[in-house]
């Protein structure tokens, strides 16, 4: 397919497509090499705490028994969450979001959750660590941006589909990394699309809440939310306690063939109390659907994710779509595949303009301690917070700031990145054994063998990549020679 339009257009746009990836670049790089691990961010929950106990089913009796443990432990108004035991996650939780702890298949509270690294994870990519709702917004931006970069990539390559499967791997390093470039970004264009979109949409639906509540709601933002969303039921008297056995009873009825996820006690210990149980609906993407029963357990009507307006099931599918939770450990696979081609094109943009600059620019200097101190400061923060969880984020920025430091010091990129590609090796092997002495006994568990698979697969790409970079990765280039 060859694309017909005037060489001045693709110029243009060309043009704009390069700035608009420079401006976006650095900060682009990070929510995607994240996003591309948050994808198994339940398996890097369940590696942090090995210990704690696994199971796939947790009974009514069970749900209440660690309801009341809590609230013995914990005085708080918020609402109360119970999440149910997967294939998945095999282990439950209860929450306020203040508080959590894991739950025992009895009912009895176990320790409390400490996934302070998987945390940091899917933090930086939801907002780069920036704080409240500003964080959310420019990762939303960044998400408008993506959309714009991948849109304006094709304009600017007439021949784009034509030499899809075109690569120069034995020429000038310049030239392999346009065509690694643009290939992995032709090869994966609809996916990388959707990123984009339903990435934006997270960042920026809040903010287009608060647009649309004051263009067409009169500043009532609750009314646009229950449109969106729907309402709240409206509870004049309840039981104190939750008849949680009456209400799976009620679900089992009326819905047969979903998967109960999370119980949540909305408005507890009031006279407005009522309990909510999200189930997922098998071959739909909508995250769940959610159903409300009177604290007695009887049935009060369902959320209508399942089977309302189209714009609530669309907004309620954007989870599972854009961090691929459907269909197991197949999915997740292709979309960690999928996000590293997406982190590579990052990556190889940023190495085509920087191989137009002098060896020496300061951007060439810093940018391996970037590039690579991001997975080397993840990988020791890791490491971290086995031993000392308080320390996860500042452990993350410091080896960071010191990555970046190393690199403008050496002076040279070859050296800086093949350095730092060997630092990370060896810290992804001291972690794997600082986890090996740490539990010992866990170590053929489900939840140690993945994260510790996770890991070794990435000590591997690195050992191959390192190869790279002495033998092919910059042959040729003049500036760094």
């Amino acid at each position: 397919m060859n694309i017909q339009i005037s060489t001045q257009f693709v110029k243009r746009i060309l043009s704009a497509h390069s700035g608009i990836g420079l401006a976006v670049s650095v900060l682009m790089y990070v929510v995607c090499i994240t996003g591309t691990f948050a994808v198994f961010y339940h398996d890097f929950e369940r590696w942090e705490q090995p210990q704690v106990e696994e199971f796939t089913s947790l009974s009514p009796a069970a749900m209440l028994r660690a309801q009341q443990e809590f609230n013995a432990r914990v005085d708080s108004d918020k609402s109360l969450y119970i999440v149910l035991p997967t294939h998945e996650q095999p282990r439950s939780h209860i929450s306020t979001g203040d508080d959590e702890f894991w739950v025992n298949q009895d009912g009895s509270l176990g320790e409390a959750v400490n996934a302070q690294w998987t945390h940091l994870l899917t933090q930086l990519h939801v907002h780069l660590l920036i704080p409240g709702q500003a964080g959310l917004i420019v990762v939303g931006l960044l998400g408008v941006m993506l959309t714009a970069l991948v849109i304006s990539g094709v304009l600017a390559h007439p021949r784009i589909f034509k030499d899809a499967f075109r690569f120069r791997w034995g020429g000038s390093g310049q030239q392999q990394q346009i065509d690694l470039h643009n290939r992995l970004s032709i090869w994966a264009l609809p996916f990388h699309l959707m990123f984009a979109v339903t990435g934006a949409f997270f960042g920026l639906v809040g903010l287009l809440i608060l647009l649309a509540t004051s263009a067409f709601y009169d500043g009532d933002q609750s009314a646009l939310i229950d449109d969106v969303y729907g309402t709240d039921p409206v509870i004049e008297h309840s039981a104190k306690e939750v008849n949680f056995e009456q209400a799976f009873t009620h679900l089992n009825e009326f819905a047969p063939t979903v998967t109960p996820i999370y119980a949540v006690i909305q408005e507890p210990g009031t006279e407005q109390q009522y309990l909510e149980i999200a189930a997922a609906v098998d071959g739909r993407f909508i995250y769940s659907e959610i159903y409300r029963f009177e604290s007695d357990g009887s049935m009060i009507n369902h959320q209508g994710f399942s089977d309302g307006p189209t714009a609530r099931q669309v907004a309620y599918s954007v989870y599972r779509i854009h961090f691929g939770h459907f269909s197991g450990y197949a999915v997740k696979i292709l979309y960690f595949v999928l996000g590293l081609a997406l982190t590579v094109v990052c990556v190889s943009g940023i190495h085509i303009w920087l191989n137009k600059k002098p060896r020496r620019h300061w951007m060439n200097l810093v940018w391996p301690g970037f590039l690579w101190g991001v997975p080397l400061a993840l990988v020791v923060s890791a490491g971290v917070s086995l031993v000392w969880s308080g320390a996860t984020v500042t452990s993350f920025l410091v080896v960071q700031f010191i990555a970046v430091v190393a690199s403008s010091m050496i002076k040279n990129r070859m050296r800086a990145n093949v350095l730092l590609v060997d630092c990370l090796s060896a810290s992804m092997v001291l972690v794997m054994a600082m986890y090996m002495g740490l539990y010992p006994h866990f170590l053929l568990t489900s939840a140690a063998l993945t994260g510790n698979f996770l890991l070794m697969l990435c000590f591997v790409f690195c050992l191959w990549l390192r190869s790279l970079y002495t033998k092919r990765l910059m042959i040729e280039v003049p500036h760094f020679t």
